[in-house]
């Protein structure tokens, strides 16, 4: 039979023979290691050791805890050559996720996943950031990460890590803020589901109204050109497409591109073909 962390012989097993044998300057530190699928020894210097009154010791307990955990530890999996990042083997992180909400108090182990994701958007992991900030309630920071990093994958018409984002996010936040139902509209657009698509867009123009952003309304007026193309209205796709132009940031390279696509065909349509 597989053995599975619902076993409680098996649960109970590894407390007393694994957990309980750990030297008790790392057992916390250990159990804290359990709000992330992964770790290296600057996170676990992050979120999971005391602050050091050095401050030129800023990696060196994180380091000295993972060559020991590495030294003495069997379960633990190496995930990269470098030795850089390892995980847990999946009954001791059960284990320490078990034991994480014995010994923590909810504001705690909240406080740790604010640190984690902090500390994964420092380093540019935004999927780890946006996955550590949920349970930590820090929705602004989703926002604000989206807000930084949405172009870059648009640019480089990365759609899967859009898609990645978006299934980590609850529909209920997506469809309340503007910056997030902008990604999930170019995701639409992206895939093709045009007739889900105008519905979305009023919902963002009905966002934006409340709280204007002329970023985004560059972005809502290229979206709204494709349906202006697909019906052949030429005499509305120009302006539009010219007001995404004088509205679109210059890095927003691909929706500016778009821009200037239905800009010309807009013309084309009347005539201009000058």
């Amino acid at each position: 039979n597989t053995l599975t962390g619902n076993n409680q012989f098996v649960m109970s097993y590894l407390t007393d023979e694994v957990l309980a044998k750990l030297p008790a300057q790392y057992q916390d530190a250990i159990v804290k290691t359990a709000v992330s699928d992964r770790f290296c020894a600057d996170l676990c210097q992050a979120v999971c050791l005391p602050e050091s009154d050095s401050p030129t010791d800023e990696t060196g307990q994180g380091q000295a805890f993972m060559t020991w955990l590495v030294a003495n530890n069997p379960f633990i999996v190496s995930l990269d050559a470098a030795g850089q990042w390892y995980r847990h083997h999946h009954l001791i992180q059960e284990l320490l996720e078990h034991q994480l909400h014995i010994r923590f108090d909810t504001k705690t182990i909240t406080s740790l996943h604010r640190k984690a994701s902090y500390w994964f958007a420092t380093q540019g992991m935004v999927e780890d950031a946006i996955r550590h900030a949920l349970p930590a309630g820090e929705t602004a920071v989703i926002i604000q990460l989206v807000r930084q990093h949405r172009y870059q994958l648009l640019n480089q018409d990365n759609w899967p890590r859009l898609e990645r984002w978006l299934q980590l996010l609850p529909t209920s936040l997506i469809e309340t803020n503007a910056e997030l139902l902008m990604m999930y509209a170019w995701s639409l657009q992206n895939r093709w589901r045009f007739r889900e698509l105008p519905t979305v867009l009023n919902q963002i123009a009905m966002l934006l109204q409340t709280s204007p952003d002329e970023r985004l309304q560059g972005e809502l007026s290229v979206l709204s050109g494709i349906q202006l193309y697909w019906t052949v209205n030429g005499s509305h796709l120009v302006p539009t497409a010219q007001q995404a132009l004088a509205q679109l940031p210059l890095d927003a390279v691909f929706a500016r591109g778009l821009a200037w696509i239905f800009l010309s065909l807009g013309l084309q349509m009347m005539g201009d073909l000058p």
